[in-house]
């Protein structure tokens, strides 16, 4: 299990986003299910961030220039592990080419 600390505080279980385009940026923005923005990236192509998220019940939206891109997508953020390309995390979110 991979759990953040910070100053002694849990940050949340480790996750991953990935851009797997080859050709265009994009933002993946996550949010809580009750629809507030918690985090969000900027991605080149191929460009992943891994990060922390707190144990809930979470959506992905993800947009191409400015518009938003496959609908919303809900995931969990919680003690299972998920094999993602062959590493460990708690939860994924990507973007396909």
């Amino acid at each position: 299990m991979d759990i953040g600390v910070k100053d002694g505080v849990p940050q949340g279980y480790k996750g991953i986003v990935q851009n797997l385009s080859k050709y265009r940026n994009i933002q993946i923005s996550i949010r809580h299910q009750k629809g507030y923005e918690v985090k969000s990236y900027v991605l080149a192509p191929g460009g992943f961030a891994e990060d922390y998220l707190l144990p809930g019940d979470y959506c992905v939206v993800t947009f191409v220039s400015g518009r938003q891109e496959n609908g919303v997508k809900k995931f969990t953020s919680g003690p299972r592990l998920f094999d993602y390309f062959g590493k460990k995390y708690h939860w994924y979110a990507y973007q396909p080419e």
